[in-house]
């Protein structure tokens, strides 16, 4: 009997710790951001949508409402877990970005390649879910250079899968 309470215990901790890692990994939930400053405009005109900056970071974020997934019978909202983010902060005389891609199985090569061509590092490629269908990948990603470029190569990238994102 012990065992068991100890194992749903466990069981309980680890649902929580998901949640939250997808909650966080989703940044609508998170605090509102303020307007960009006028710095983000080639940013937004790359990507061709505005973020919000707080703390010196501009982020925009890519719901995949194009993706209808599936774990068991429960459909994945898109700002629970299927949010891209993008990421930029001045550092001197450049910009740094980080972020993650939410994409499907048959995205992931093309995007590499795209992120590759403009000089964005990839720094991880898992999955975030378990047995969802169809199959989704995140793919972590690492720049520095002029804020406008890296956000071309990041828009270049995420349009070149067969599937578009808006």
């Amino acid at each position: 009997m012990k065992n068991q309470k100890i194992e749903n215990r466990k069981w309980k901790i680890g649902i929580g710790l998901a949640f939250f890692a997808l909650s966080y990994s989703s940044f609508p939930i998170l605090p509102a951001f303020s307007a960009p400053q006028n710095s983000w405009q080639s940013v937004e005109k790359a990507l061709g949508r505005a973020g919000g900056e707080a703390d010196g970071v501009y982020r925009v974020t890519f719901p995949r409402s194009d993706l209808r997934v599936r774990i068991g019978g429960v459909t994945v909202k898109p700002a629970l877990a299927l949010t891209s983010w993008a990421a930029f902060q001045p550092e001197g005389s450049s910009t740094m970005v980080m972020g993650d891609l939410v994409l499907l199985s048959r995205e992931v090569n093309p995007v590499i390649s795209k992120l590759s061509e403009g000089g964005i590092e990839i720094t991880a490629v898992h999955n975030h879910l378990l047995d969802e269908r169809p199959r989704v990948m995140y793919l972590h990603y690492h720049g520095d250079g002029d804020a406008g470029q890296l956000a071309a190569t990041l828009r270049s990238a995420w349009t070149s899968p067969p599937a578009t994102r808006r």
